[in-house]
């Protein structure tokens, strides 16, 4: 995997650097817009909200890790939980 650009890594573990809404400007990502993302959860994303409640800028970096509403509903990705743990393992070896 990659070094992920952490600056661009959603709560739910995306990359919006390369997302054709973003590079457009129909969407700005969820990290500025409260949650809202035209791709996804243009109504706001359970999952910003989540993060926000536990002081983490991305599930992987949860204590409540893997919860069970990420496990049964991640269904936008196959391997959430595995790309979460690679997510965390990155951001702890560069910035704790």
């Amino acid at each position: 995997m990659e070094i992920a650009d952490f600056k661009n890594i959603t709560p739910c573990g995306e990359n919006c650097a390369s997302c054709e809404h973003l590079i457009s400007g129909e969407c700005h990502g969820c990290k500025t817009t409260e949650g809202r993302c035209v791709k996804m959860w243009d109504d706001g994303c359970y999952v910003f909200a989540c993060c926000g409640e536990h002081n983490v800028p991305f599930c992987g970096l949860c204590r409540e890790f893997p919860c069970e509403w990420l496990v049964t509903k991640g269904n936008w990705s196959g391997r959430i939980v595995e790309h979460q743990i690679l997510l965390a393992d990155q951001y702890i070896k560069l910035y704790k």
